[in-house]
């Protein structure tokens, strides 16, 4: 094709000799399509070499004699073409056989990199020391760890990848959780038009399961609640701010940000105001006392008495929108046989109004269906006392990497349970509400005094004890 267009583009210097094993290597092309470049070729003076037949074609030749080349040669193309749909379709029809019998024999040795095929081909067996990094991969999703830091953690262990040496990326651990080769399950795919789509419905079973359903609803549930809004960036060697994505301003609304050096000092102060972007709060508060203060009271909480949602109104709505979903695409449907034989500007006009509630009606369906995997699946307040017991367990003093995890569940479930911490500038004080529970906790978190010339914080720091 790249030739040919060279030859129409006149970028090919005359005269050139195309030299090929038969006609039908020329192209495979359904006859009247393949028959155009093939002229195209000759017309610009092109002379056309056959090994096979040892036949040799100019324009000159092509005239000789009235048109039985050209007809022979339009023979060759039909069978080349023949034969190729011959042997797509003896293909596809072996695919869908494979994939009818993938219970009894494998479709392929490709599996996924924690898997090998058999010799007999009838199984895949489990690679446990890939299996394992596997399953980390999903708890520590699921105890609200984001890919990026979890590549970094595969990393720093000097973990070995499963493909190529340049360690773990991000990208990858997404691939990994987004696919449903860990539950089993095969999707085949097919190739349409340059693109990989889906061929058929997804094959349970067919891969041995390496992690349970229950924990990769909870890695989902985890993500879709990173995406609708949990705090990203750097955590620190630690996971400093455990209050991370509940902590409000009361003057304005914006969230907190964790400012300090060392343990000694360390504080949270209005992320709006300290970018002088409209919120009049200057005050410090204790980081240290917050986080003590939210952990003393956390633990208070009795799951028991907590008012939880009703994942049954939420799947009252979902079944609601389905419905719509369903009414519009039919709707849709008979709107576009319409506009065959009736292209005018109000079918136009309608279906293109029909074609805009779908997709939002599409959307609310994907949003339901997330908020129904977080209500059933998403870490709670059980989650967040029992991180909370670990972190505090004199019996078992955390290394580094234990103390990161273990923070880092304590601030996913703390945002997952529904916890809000609004710091309000006068007395310093913090109002603690959990939805589900009535009332609120109040406290207050006093910033530390320190010498104003070693201040780290510096005149932000001495506004806010003036003030």
């Amino acid at each position: 094709g790249q030739f040919i267009r060279r030859v129409e583009d006149r970028a090919v210097a005359m005269p050139h000799v195309l030299i090929c094993e038969s006609l039908d290597r020329l192209n495979r092309q359904a006859p009247l399509d393949a028959l155009a470049p093939f002229i195209g070729l000759i017309n610009g003076g092109i002379t056309l070499v056959t090994l096979t037949d040892r036949q040799r074609f100019t324009r000159e030749s092509m005239g000789e004699d009235g048109g039985l080349r050209l007809l022979g040669s339009l023979i060759v193309m039909l069978r080349a073409h023949e034969e190729s749909a011959t042997k797509s379709k003896r293909v596809r029809a072996a695919w869908e056989r494979k994939r009818r019998e993938a219970d009894i024999r494998k479709l392929t040795k490709t599996c996924p990199a924690w898997l090998r095929l058999t010799p007999d081909r009838s199984r895949f067996e489990i690679v446990e020391e890939r299996a394992d990094i596997v399953r980390l991969i999903f708890a520590e999703t699921a105890d609200g760890i984001g890919k990026g830091s979890i590549a970094a953690r595969l990393n720093d262990a000097g973990v070995p990848p499963f493909r190529g040496k340049n360690g773990w990326h991000a990208s990858y651990i997404q691939k990994l959780l987004s696919s449903d080769a860990a539950l089993g399950i095969y999707q085949p795919h097919t190739t349409e038009r340059g693109r990989r789509v889906p061929a058929g419905p997804p094959v349970p079973s067919y891969f041995p399961p390496i992690v349970a359903e229950s924990l990769a609803l909870k890695a989902r549930a985890a993500i879709i609640a990173r995406r609708q809004g949990a705090a990203a960036g750097r955590k620190g060697a630690d996971f400093r701010n455990i209050l991370t994505g509940i902590a409000k301003c009361a003057a304005c609304g914006g969230s907190m940000t964790y400012i300090g050096k060392g343990d000694a000092e360390r504080y949270l102060a209005c992320s709006s105001a300290r970018r002088r972007r409209g919120c009049s709060s200057r005050a410090l508060f204790n980081f240290n006392e917050a986080e003590r203060q939210f952990l003393d009271a956390a633990m208070q909480m009795d799951p028991a008495a907590r008012r939880t949602p009703v994942a049954s109104e939420t799947r009252g709505e979902l079944h609601r929108v389905q419905h719509d979903v369903a009414r519009l695409s039919g709707r849709l449907t008979k709107l576009l046989a319409a506009f065959e034989s009736d292209s005018t500007d109000e079918i136009v006009a309608t279906v293109s109004a029909t074609r805009d509630r779908l997709r939002l009606a599409r959307l609310a369906e994907r949003r339901l269906k997330d908020a129904i995997v977080v209500e059933e699946h998403g870490a709670g307040l059980p989650d967040l006392l029992a991180a909370i017991s670990e972190l505090r367990s004199p019996e078992h003093p955390m290394s580094g990497p234990s103390k990161f995890l273990v923070r880092a569940r304590i601030a996913h479930a703390a945002k997952a349970a529904g916890f809000t911490a609004v710091f309000y500038e006068q007395q310093r004080r913090v109002e603690l509400r959990c939805v589900g529970y009535t009332g609120a906790v109040w406290f207050s978190c006093l910033p530390q005094r320190s010498d104003p010339k070693r201040d780290p914080l510096g005149r932000f720091a001495k506004r806010a004890h003036d003030g």
